[in-house]
């Protein structure tokens, strides 16, 4: 019976010694995280909207952010096919698999509402994402592709001065491919 008394009394002696390990070991950790100053400093955000700007102040004045009225709207008009004017072809811009060349608009060409998008490919239809430098995205969409060319009007609402229009085909699992990234510059009238 004495030996197992002994017994016991070790095992609860152990379990006292690992907890007090333990509290030692948290206690450690916690004291890590405190400054010498025995001040803790308040968390950073890490957001990237703008609302939570790091460098926000107070006292200084931000760009504000833009609101409903703000952002821009486009519509494009399919025009089946139907290719409004001859384009120089040094002007014009091919995809790098050369399904799709597009004549117009070209690079950082000024880009007016009801501007037509023109170009010529092998595939059945492009699609189209019209983007500008304060909203974003404002349309995007589909053009058919009628004996080997394509055609839409554009017609757009913004405020942006800057933009781009992508043109591109996609797979079947939704993926682009044969893609033009044509930056363009927006004119209100």
């Amino acid at each position: 019976m004495g030996t197992k008394i002994k017994k016991s009394k070790k095992i609860y002696l152990i379990k006292i010694v690992i907890i007090f390990l333990l509290a030692v070991f948290a206690l450690i950790i916690f004291l890590r995280d405190v400054p010498e100053t025995g001040v803790r400093e308040e968390p950073k955000t890490t957001s990237q909207i703008d609302s939570a700007q790091k460098d926000y102040s107070s006292g200084s004045s931000r760009e504000p952010v833009p609101t409903q009225n703000d952002k821009g709207s486009a519509e494009v008009s399919d025009n089946k096919g139907e290719i409004s004017s001859t384009i120089d072809s040094e002007l014009w811009t091919y995809s790098d698999t050369n399904e799709i060349t597009l004549y117009t608009p070209g690079n950082n060409q000024l880009l007016k509402s009801g501007d037509v998008v023109e170009g010529e490919s092998s595939l059945d239809s492009v699609n189209f994402r019209l983007i500008d430098n304060v909203s974003g995205v404002i349309s995007m969409g589909q053009i058919s592709v009628v004996d080997g060319k394509f055609s839409g009007t554009i017609n757009f609402n913004t405020k942006a001065t800057e933009g781009r229009l992508d043109i591109y085909a996609t797979s079947v699992d939704g993926s682009e491919y044969s893609s033009l990234e044509i930056p363009i510059n927006f004119s209100s009238q």
